[in-house]
This record gives C-alpha cells, sequence and structure tokens, in this order.
C-alpha cells in the first residue's frame, strides 16, 4: 500500500487542492469519507447482529434450563412416587409386628429401585419411622444409622412434603445442595431421592453445546469480516493521512522557500495557482479558475510571458526557464523565474505547463548592488594614485588603471581584457614588465615587493600578491619623490655626523650644569624647610607672647577704666584723670593689636575653622555700622548704605562681622574729615558684593600689590598720623578666602580707595570643625574676662 510520490504529483496535488492549509490538511487525514463510513456502518450492524444473536442465545438458555428444570423435577417426582410404590408392595405381606422386626432394608430398596441405567450424582435413602436411615443406594456421601432429621433441616422437609411438584433445592446442614424428592410410606417410614445439581448442568450444557457451537462460529466468521473490513478501513485512512502529510510538506515548503505551483493549459488557456503562488503575490487565495487575461493585469507589459511559451511551443521546446515580473499586492515588482516543461495530455492531447514559480527579487536586488558596487570599485581603481593591474591565472589581464597606462605609456587598445602578460610587455617602452617578470619566475611566493627606476629617472615601488585564483594584482607608487628624499638624506647624514661631534659636547656642558641645578634646588629646598620653620616659631612665639601681655594688659585696661570713671571716688587732679584716659585708650589700643597678631597667627597656622550657618547681611551691616559710628561722628564722616536688602547667605557670623569692622574701620581711618564712607551689597552672577567705597588720597598703583600682606603697610601722610598693625586687611583678606571668595582692591590717588568682598552664594567654603572659630575666639574672651 506504500506509495512514492514523485515531484510532479506533489505538485499536481498542490494544484488540485490550492485552498488547503495545513489545518485543513491534517484534519482531512482524520476525516471519514462516504466508503469509509459505510466500512464502519457495516461494521456497526455486524456487531448489533451478534449481539442480537448472542441475547436470543441466552434467552432460549434460561426457557431450556427453566424447562429443563420442570421436566426433572417430574421426573425425580415420579421416580420417587415408583419406588415408593413398589417398597408399599414389598411390606403389604407382612403383618405390623413382622414389619418392626424386618431387617432386610436394603434388599427392599434394591428390588424398588427402576431397572434404567442409574442416573448420575443420585442417591436413594429409605428411613424407619424415626427417620434412622435402613438402607443407602451408595454410602459416598450418607450411612446407613445416620438420622435423616439431622442431615435435613426439618423446616425444609416439611416444605417439600407439603410440594406435590416442581422441583427442590435443600442445603444440608453441612452445607451442601441437593434436589430432593420425598414420599411417606404409611406406618413404615419414608423414602428420599437425592440429585445433585451437577448432573442437571451437565445435561443442559450438552444440550446447548450444538447451538453454542453454531453460535460461535458465527460469531467468529462476523469478527474476522469486521476485522477485515476495519484494517482494510485503517490503512486506507493511514495512506491518506500519509498523502495530507506529504501534501502538506510541499504545501509548507513552497511557502517557506517563496515558490508556487503554476499548471497552464495553453489550449483553452486555463491556469491554476497553488496556495503558496497566491502568498507570495499577497492575494487571497480562490477557487476561481484563473486565465491569461486575468493574470495579465499582474504582469509587467514588457515581458510578454504568453507569447514567449507558445513560441517556444511551437518551435519545438518543452523546458521552459523564463524569468519574467508581477506586480505584488502592495503595489511593487517582484522577479519571479519560471522553470517547467510542456507535456502533452495523453486523454485529450492538449499541451499543458506544469511549473514552479521562485522568487528571486532579492537575486535581482543583489545583482544590482553589485553591478553598482563593481562600477564604484572600477571608479575607485581608476582614481588612485597608484599604478593597478590584475592578471588572472594565465598570465592575462583582467584589468588596469588609468595611471598604469600612464606610467608604461600603453595605448588602450594594448589593455583590454584578456591580453597576454607577454603581449603587454612588448607593447610597453621600458624594461620594468621584464623585471617583473622575471622576478615572479624567480620566486613563486604568494608575495614580491621590488623597486624598478622607469625613464627620465622616476622609480616605482611595485608590490604583487597572488588571488585566490591563481593570478596576482600589482601595485605600483611612484617613490621618485622617495628617492629624491632618500639621495638628499644622505647628503645631510654627512652634515649631522658634524653636528652630533658639536651636541655631544654641548651635552657634556648641559650635563654639568643640570648637576649644579639640581645642588642649587637641594640648597633651595633646605632654606625653604628653614624659612617655614622659623615662619612656624614666629607664629608660635607670637601667639604665646599675645597670651603673655593680654594679662597684665587685662588689669591695665581694667583699672584704668575704674579710675576713669572714678568709681571709688575722685582722683582728685585733671591731669592724673587725663591720664588713666592716655592709659585705657593706649591699653586697649595694644590688645587689638595682639588680638590681631593672635588672629593672623592662627590663620596662617592653619588653626581657624568656620562655623556655618544662615547669615542675614542687613544684620551684619547694621551691627558693624553701629560699632564704628562714634569713630565716624568724631571725624564727621558720613556713613551711607546702599544696595540690596534682605539677602542671606552661608558664613561664619563671627567672621563675616570682623571683615565688615576691619574694612569701614580702615575707610573711616584713611578719610580726611568731612568725608563719605559708602557701602554696597549687590548680587550678580551667582556672587554676592560687599562693597566699602572711602573718600580717602587714594592708594599709589604701585602699593597695591603690598595691601594685604601682614605687617605691611603703604607709606603716605595718613600712616604716619595713624598708627596701626597692618593686619587687619590681611586677616580681612584671609577670612574671606576661607568663605570660598576673593577680595578686590581698586584705588585712584585724590579720589578714594573701593574694596570689595565677593562671596559665592552657594558657598563652598571650609566645614567647621573642632574647635570651630567661634568657639575659639569664645574661649580666648572667657581668658581676657577671667584675667
Amino acid at each position: 500500500m506504500a506509495r512514492i510520490w514523485s515531484v510532479g504529483q506533489a505538485m499536481e496535488a498542490c494544484l488540485a487542492a490550492p485552498l488547503r492549509d495545513d489545518s485543513g490538511a491534517r484534519a482531512s487525514g482524520n476525516r471519514l469519507t462516504s466508503n469509509e463510513a459505510l466500512q464502519i456502518g457495516l461494521i456497526g450492524l455486524i456487531g448489533l447482529a451478534f449481539i442480537l444473536l448472542f441475547v436470543r442465545y441466552n434467552i432460549q438458555q434460561r426457557a431450556s434450563a427453566r424447562l429443563a428444570e420442570q421436566v426433572f423435577g417430574q421426573e425425580l417426582d415420579l421416580t420417587a412416587e415408583a419406588i415408593a410404590a413398589k417398597i408399599k408392595l414389598s411390606f403389604a405381606s407382612l403383618s405390623p409386628s413382622a414389619r418392626e422386626k424386618y431387617s432386610n432394608w436394603p434388599g427392599v430398596l434394591e428390588a424398588s429401585l427402576p431397572k434404567l441405567p442409574a442416573q448420575i450424582g443420585r442417591i436413594v435413602l429409605l428411613a424407619d419411622r424415626n427417620g434412622t436411615l435402613r438402607a443407602v443406594t451408595t454410602e459416598d456421601r450418607f450411612r446407613t444409622g445416620d438420622n435423616l432429621f439431622q442431615i435435613i433441616q426439618p423446616q425444609q422437609l416439611v416444605s417439600i412434603l407439603s410440594r406435590r411438584n416442581g422441583l427442590r433445592s435443600v442445603s444440608l446442614l453441612d452445607g451442601r445442595k441437593f434436589y430432593l424428592a420425598v414420599r411417606i410410606l404409611p406406618n413404615q417410614g419414608m423414602v428420599a431421592l437425592f440429585q445433585s445439581p451437577s448432573h442437571l448442568t451437565v445435561n443442559l450444557g450438552y444440550r446447548s453445546s450444538v447451538e453454542f457451537g453454531f453460535l460461535a462460529g458465527m460469531a467468529l466468521i462476523l469478527l474476522l469480516v469486521a476485522g477485515g473490513i476495519y484494517t482494510l478501513a485503517a490503512r486506507v485512512r493511514t495512506e491518506r493521512r500519509r498523502a495530507n502529510a506529504r501534501l502538506s510538506d510541499t504545501e509548507t515548503a513552497l511557502l517557506h522557500s517563496r515558490c508556487g505551483l503554476w499548471s497552464w493549459s495553453l489550449d483553452d488557456d486555463k491556469i491554476r495557482w497553488s496556495r503558496s503562488m497566491y502568498a507570495l503575490l499577497g492575494l487571497s487565495a480562490s477557487h476561481e479558475t484563473l486565465t491569461h487575461k486575468i493574470i495579465s493585469r499582474l504582469l509587467h507589459p514588457k515581458d510578454r510571458l504568453r507569447a514567449h511559451l507558445l513560441t517556444q511551443f511551437h518551435e519545438g521546446g518543452t523546458t521552459i526557464q523564463k524569468t519574467f515580473r508581477m506586480r505584488h499586492q502592495d503595489g511593487h515588482w517582484m522577479w519571479l523565474e519560471m522553470r517547467g516543461k510542456i507535456t502533452i495530455s495523453k486523454s485529450d492531447g492538449t499541451p499543458r505547463l506544469t511549473a514552479l514559480i521562485t522568487d528571486i527579487t532579492e537575486l535581482k536586488q543583489a545583482q544590482s548592488q553589485n553591478q553598482t558596487i563593481f562600477a564604484r570599485l572600477l571608479d575607485a581603481i581608476d582614481t588612485v594614485s597608484e599604478a593597478f593591474v590584475l592578471w588572472d591565472s594565465d598570465r592575462r589581464l583582467v584589468l588596469c588603471n588609468r595611471k598604469f597606462q600612464e606610467f608604461h605609456k600603453l595605448p588602450d587598445d594594448a589593455v583590454k581584457p584578456g591580453t597576454s602578460y607577454d603581449d603587454l610587455v612588448e607593447a610597453a617602452n621600458y624594461p620594468v614588465f621584464e623585471n617583473s617578470l622575471l622576478n615572479r619566475r624567480r620566486s613563486r611566493a604568494e608575495a614580491c615587493t621590488y623597486e624598478a627606476k622607469i625613464a627620465k629617472g622616476r622609480w616605482l615601488h611595485i608590490n604583487e600578491r597572488r588571488t585566490t585564483d591563481g593570478g596576482f594584482v600589482s601595485i605600483g607608487t611612484n617613490i621618485t619623490a622617495v628617492k629624491r628624499s632618500e639621495q638628499r638624506l644622505s647628503e645631510r647624514e654627512k652634515e649631522l655626523k658634524a653636528t652630533v661631534q658639536d651636541l655631544r659636547s654641548s651635552r657634556r656642558q648641559l650635563e654639568r650644569q643640570a648637576q649644579q641645578l639640581v645642588e642649587l634646588a637641594d640648597k633651595y629646598m633646605t632654606e625653604k624647610t628653614r624659612a617655614e620653620s622659623a615662619n612656624r616659631t614666629k607664629s608660635e612665639f607670637l601667639a604665646n607672647i599675645s597670651h603673655e601681655l593680654r594679662t597684665p594688659l587685662n588689669a591695665v585696661i581694667g583699672f584704668s577704666e575704674i579710675m576713669k570713671r572714678a568709681l571709688f571716688g575722685p582722683i582728685g587732679n585733671k591731669k592724673y584723670a587725663e591720664y588713666c584716659r592716655d592709659i585705657h585708650a593706649s591699653g586697649k589700643y595694644l590688645l587689638e593689636v595682639i588680638n590681631d597678631i593672635l588672629d593672623m597667627s592662627k590663620i596662617e597656622a592653619g588653626r581657624v575653622n568656620l562655623s556655618l550657618e544662615r547669615v542675614e547681611l542687613d544684620d551684619i551691616i547694621e551691627d558693624s555700622l553701629r560699632m564704628v559710628l562714634p569713630a565716624a561722628q568724631d571725624r564727621q564722616i558720613v556713613i551711607e548704605r546702599q544696595g540690596l536688602t534682605n539677602t542671606a547667605m552661608q558664613a561664619d557670623k563671627r567672621a563675616l562681622k570682623q571683615i565688615l569692622i576691619n574694612l569701614i574701620s580702615n575707610a573711616i581711618r584713611f578719610t580726611p574729615e568731612k568725608g563719605q564712607v559708602t557701602v554696597r551689597l549687590t548680587k550678580s552672577h551667582g556672587l554676592i558684593r560687599l562693597s566699602i567705597t572711602d573718600t580717602g588720597v587714594g592708594i599709589p598703583k604701585r602699593d597695591l600689590a603690598k595691601l594685604g600682606r601682614p605687617f605691611e603697610q603703604v607709606e603716605n601722610q595718613f600712616t604716619k598720623s595713624h598708627k596701626g598693625s597692618g593686619l587687619g586687611l590681611a586677616i580681612s583678606r584671609s577670612l574671606v578666602e576661607l568663605h570660598g571668595g576673593d577680595l578686590l582692591i581698586r584705588s585712584k590717588i585724590g579720589e578714594g580707595t573701593t574694596v570689595t568682598c565677593r562671596f559665592p552664594v552657594d558657598s563652598n567654603c571650609q566645614q567647621p570643625k573642632t574647635p570651630t572659630y567661634r568657639e575659639t575666639a569664645h574661649q580666648e574672651n572667657a581668658v581676657h574676662h577671667a584675667a
């Protein structure tokens, strides 16, 4: 039954069922045809007939069993009646007293039994009036002397005696079952017939064996027929499933390989497509029979497919290979390739084309891209500055560029593809080809490189590489300029050798100077370390001496203030009061100088830390102005506040106030009487600017660089009359820089000076450490007061 499909059968099957998808193919393998349904129905009828025969046989068996029981019961009753009648006749001639003494009970029983063959499983018992067994036909199951009432339950015996007809079944006391017939002998006892149930079963089985054999034979025949039909139907279904599976595989392969099938009757112009062909063009599969008129709407007008097929057929060609275009459902053109064969139908003699259609759109696009790439490659090769030539394995020219022709003065007809190497050598005007050929003959290596000199002093660097097909590619680079440079370099080499000798002596001199510089650097580092140590010693000394001076100064200031205020009574002399005021003022001035020295020493030692918090600049400015206002009023100097208000920043409040007090005090100190000091607050470009401008005499430009250095002052008429330590501006500059800002000074002689402190809005100043600047100041103030 197994069949092998050819490609033609698969194509015909796909064309015969173009609309069936994979699920339909699988379902059709399990769907029953009309013949299979008839076969299965016939099997069902045979099975039904077999069931009816079995039911009929069962009913007959039950009826036969009931009839056999009735006949058997009647026969058992008649036998018991006959035996009882014979026994009665045997005892009829005896007197009652003789009957009681009679002992030949077995003989009487044997004489009373029927002359027929003994029944299998039948036992006859003869008992006296007391139920004692006097005679038994066989003692296998019952023995003489046993009591019948101990063998049979009395109620069963009464039930049997009450029924005269029918088969009675009893259960003995030991559990055995028998059919029983009992007859009473008046004044003598009773006769009991026991029949084993197996005897009745054997008789019934023997009578039904023929019927059962016939029925079994019929059933076997029906089963064989049904099995044959089912096997045949199963094999047919299996073959259909295999055929559908092969068809489904073929259709799936066509779909995934982007192919389609055509069946074209050239006589009546009817065309059938496979489902994959519809899918290839993005169309919905249809049962409609196509014609060339219908598909011509999809064909490209320049391809003329039908005319080509008819022309080739009339010329005797049967194998078709044609490339054409068809329009996709989306609107773009697809390139398709037809490969098929025209056959003549044996039935009606009409020509028919069966063809496989393959989508070659991507192949066409790749070919177009390759042509474009090849054209670009040729253009690139032709535009390079090197001479390029490609030879095949037979030493024939494949292609070369314009530079190759120019180098060797070759005409256009000499560089045609296919020209042999020898012919090209003859056409060349220069011997470079001979050099190349000899070099390649000497070495068959994969690559070789050499230089060749051609006319007019030109040089070529030629690099040859073997290709995978046995040919080789040669690239010649014009190295004339390189060669000329080499010649110039050779001439310069001699000059350089002389220069090198001079450089060697210069290098030795530089080495000696470098050694001297190293020694000077060591001395510098030593002196620098010594200076830094001295500076630290100075700072420590200033700090220590400041602390030592504060104790007597506090006493001087305190006692002089008590005397100035006359807390314990009048001094008595005005001169003494004037002296006390001078002592008190000088003590306070000296304490300020000491505090400035101490602050400067701490700043230089790096022991000042800021305690940052949100500070309202309005409050700081007002507090600072309030503290310097008495000094300004004494000299009739006007202080003016300008700029922004309600401005805050992150800063150390005490340090910021110290900066303002120092700067404003300096402005007041160096401003003539009836002058003006202006404090201005602005903010722009992410910076807060705090400017203090005075109308003093100004500072020379050459002296601006000195300002802000510790213990330095500008010499003018004001510094001579106004004493100071020269540390206020240096401390202010250092504190501003600790806040991440800077301090700028602008001054003009005769007009005044402006000092500007610039702070970043988002302060990136030093984070507070322990102890903070404020805590250190508090501790020092506590020491001052304690002293």
